[in-house]
């Protein structure tokens, strides 16, 4: 009997180790998912200060961006391989 119960422990032990390990990468995605977050905060909050500090400039920023090139294939592409670190090209 003794060594089935200590096959039942390492088994047991090993499902905690692993889901252990699980809950880490969860945290560790988290993180940077909060990261990219206050990242795209920043950004935005800058925006609209330059926005509500110069109409004008603004008004010429946003007319260059909409003679910019766009696609909205390579941007999905890109927030893909940037937020799940794949490539669906």
């Amino acid at each position: 009997m003794g060594i089935f119960w200590d096959i039942m422990q390492q088994d047991e032990l090993d499902k905690q180790e692993k889901k252990a390990q699980n809950l880490e990468e969860r945290v560790g995605q988290l993180e940077a998912d909060l990261e990219a977050t206050r990242n795209l905060l920043r950004k935005t909050l800058a925006a609209l200060e330059q926005r509500a500090a110069d109409p004008a400039g603004w008004k010429t920023m946003c007319d260059r961006a909409r003679e910019q090139r766009f696609s909205w294939e390579l941007s999905a592409q890109r927030t893909i391989r940037e937020l799940y670190g794949r490539n669906d090209d």
